[in-house]
């Protein structure tokens, strides 16, 4: 292929599958609640980002304002609350066993979101 152009770059990575932990990884649960729990819950869900992983999941918010997600990567993660298809908070959590996160977002309102590794909801 011919390029009409002084210079050109390209830009070559890998694909990063897995976190940066030992071991085949996507065994790490997050469950969380949102605080002040929302009023009418119907459209209101969460979704992860992996930062540098190839890794996206999305949740819903159930009762009392919580949710859960699994079969996560050791990894740093963008962390987003929608309601409906408005984005309502962003923020990045670093994922690792036996964490726990306080997130907040006084720009956007009052919410507060804690995140913590576990299967028990």
């Amino acid at each position: 292929m011919g390029v009409n152009a002084e210079e050109l770059w390209v830009k070559v990575g890998l694909r990063a599958p897995r976190g940066d932990g030992v071991g085949p990884g996507g065994d790490l649960n997050i469950n969380g609640e949102i605080k002040p729990v929302p009023r009418v819950r119907d459209d209101w869900w969460v979704r992860v980002d992996g930062l540098y992983l190839d890794f996206r999941r999305e949740a819903p918010i159930l009762a009392k304002g919580r949710f859960s997600i699994d079969g996560l990567d050791q990894g740093v993660y963008v962390f987003q609350v929608f309601r409906g298809d408005k984005l309502y908070f962003v923020e990045t959590v670093a994922v690792r066993p036996g964490w726990i996160e306080v997130l907040s977002n006084p720009r956007r309102g009052p919410i507060t979101v804690v995140v913590r590794e576990g299967s028990d909801q």
